[in-house]
């Protein structure tokens, strides 16, 4: 898979072990930009050049699909892949209707299915 830089937006110490840790191993060439809140993702972009957002919809300064809109105001094209453990279709629906270009589970990550969805989404 392509090297690029991507950042985890995820508040939770233990899911963001599980998202990097699998990340690391299907993309050893990538760097990981971590960040907890939308506050410090915004920081973290000013900095750095991102590829690839993965983002959890519940943060300290953001919840639900709106943190996809949140994240699209300081970049318009970077691809979000919205990371949830919420298992509705309204969460699905909305997170889309906002700008992510795709909706995994936490459930999921350790399935084939996620490198494909990396895969579709990385420039």
């Amino acid at each position: 898979m392509k090297k690029c830089n991507v950042m985890v937006v995820e508040d939770n110490e233990a899911d963001r072990f599980v998202i990097s840790r699998k990340l690391s191993s299907v993309m050893p060439e990538s760097r990981l930009i971590h960040s907890g809140s939308l506050g410090e993702a915004y920081a973290a972009y000013m900095k750095n050049e991102v590829d690839l957002v993965l983002l959890d919809l519940n943060l300290p300064d953001g919840y639900g699909p709106q943190t996809v809109t949140e994240v699209r105001r300081f970049n318009k094209s970077v691809p979000i892949i919205v990371v949830t453990g919420a298992e509705t279709d309204n969460i699905v629906y909305e997170s889309l209707r906002m700008g992510a270009n795709n909706v995994v589970l936490k459930s999921q990550i350790e399935m084939p299915d996620f490198v494909n969805v990396l895969e579709q989404n990385i420039r």
